[in-house]
């Protein structure tokens, strides 16, 4: 039980704060990642290759900025980054300002929460919007997949800087550390998450493949699905985490 230590007040106006600033940070990554998130969608269904489907995306973003604005796309992709920045900056927040510390396996599993419920309710909209058949409910499997995949990725992404930089000697070092790992981490964890990623989409767009067509699907452009999803998280976790910070 979390034992307050600061006034009401003031820890109200820092988690409203929190949020806001993890809202603003987002913006600035979601053409990239939308964009690639759409291609990854439409590739995985079939509807268009998928460089063509991202070169097409992102084009779409600078020729029609406002029309992008308004669409799903940015949408859902600006709620999953945000709500993930802003669930950040309120577990640190209210880890600073208690009596009782919370455990970086608390905020994981916080953050966690927040970060996957939004994936993957913005991937199963992408499977339904940029899919090539009428649109259907997705499958508990496809979830899964992408569940691993969030709690994997997540809990590397934001614990693993932190834990690294305790680490450190001196506090000099822990900063060093700390901004290396969260600018590496991102990209290096892409190798791990990506066919979980995949399959997914894989099991909605073909529920009844078989285990060995769906490596086959996952080794098809695995290379190009992991540059794109290395691509995604600069400005999306890189970048834009130092920047909420």
């Amino acid at each position: 039980m979390l034992e307050v230590g600061v006034n009401k007040q003031d820890i109200s106006a820092q988690l409203v704060g929190d949020v806001l600033c993890g809202f603003i940070a987002a913006v600035p990554a979601c053409p990239l990642v939308s964009s690639v998130d759409r291609a990854v969608a439409e590739g995985a269904s079939g509807r268009a290759p998928l460089i063509t489907s991202f070169v097409t995306a992102l084009g779409t973003v600078f020729r029609h900025p406002i029309k992008y604005l308004r669409n799903p796309e940015f949408t859902w992709v600006w709620l999953l980054i945000g709500g993930t920045f802003s669930a950040a900056n309120v577990c640190a927040t209210l880890s600073e300002s208690t009596t009782t510390i919370a455990t970086a396996g608390m905020n994981t599993l916080a953050i966690c929460g927040i970060n996957s419920s939004l994936a993957i309710l913005k991937d199963a909209q992408f499977a339904k919007i940029f899919g090539t058949k009428a649109m259907k409910a997705v499958p508990v499997v496809s979830y899964a997949s992408w569940g691993v995949r969030d709690l994997v990725g997540m809990g590397i992404i934001f614990q693993g800087p932190p834990m690294l930089s305790h680490a450190a000697r001196t506090p000099e070092e822990a900063k060093r550390t700390f901004y290396t790992a969260q600018m590496v981490l991102p990209f290096a964890v892409q190798a791990i998450v990506t066919p979980s990623h995949l399959l997914g989409y894989d099991f909605y767009n073909n529920p009844s493949s078989t285990w060995s067509q769906r490596l086959s699907f996952v080794r098809k452009d695995f290379g190009k699905n992991l540059a794109l999803r290395i691509l995604r998280q600069g400005p999306a976790f890189s970048l834009g985490t130092l920047s909420n910070h």
